[in-house]
């Protein structure tokens, strides 16, 4: 997950404490039905809070004037399990702190053109903003079905 987003390597233990609470909440095969989390709280996990590790969000504050931002840019690196609150990741500050107040950016699917198939122009392709709700965000994109050509009749000598 570090490597994959480019986030400096002190940040593993937040990596790997928002990967054991993912494999927490979600389906087991060794418990068909069930949830770690479900058998030990007897509830089901709510899973409202879960969003791509290393993403994009906007951290809202009420400081400066009418006409300054409203909104610092930082890093999610996780869940804080003691409060509804979201681990915020600084880049220019280099630390971590919990955050309530937080937007998160729209995930966007790329094509790269290494994926095309022949015939596709890279022009025709437009990146598509994906709810973060969306099951199908991580599948490719379909490609649309050609248009059907006639086939030229051969002339008479």
């Amino acid at each position: 997950m570090l490597l994959r987003r480019n986030i400096p390597k002190f940040l593993w233990p937040e990596a790997i404490n928002y990967a054991t609470w993912l494999k927490n909440c979600l389906p087991s095969h060794a418990i068909p039905g069930e949830t770690p989390y479900s058998l030990v709280y007897k509830m089901t996990p709510n899973l409202s809070q879960a969003h791509e590790f290393g993403g994009k969000l906007y951290v809202h504050s009420t400081a400066g004037g009418k006409l300054a931002a409203r909104a610092d840019e930082a890093i999610f690196v996780g869940i804080d399990t003691e409060s509804k609150g979201y681990r915020v990741y600084w880049p220019e500050k280099r630390r971590v702190s919990i955050e309530c107040n937080v937007t998160f950016a729209p995930i966007t699917a790329t094509v790269s053109v290494d994926d095309m198939d022949v015939g596709e122009l890279a022009s025709e392709l437009i990146p598509q903003p994906v709810p973060p709700t969306s099951p199908i965000q991580n599948l490719p994109p379909v490609t649309p079905p050609r248009p059907i050509q006639a086939i030229p009749q051969p002339t008479a000598p």
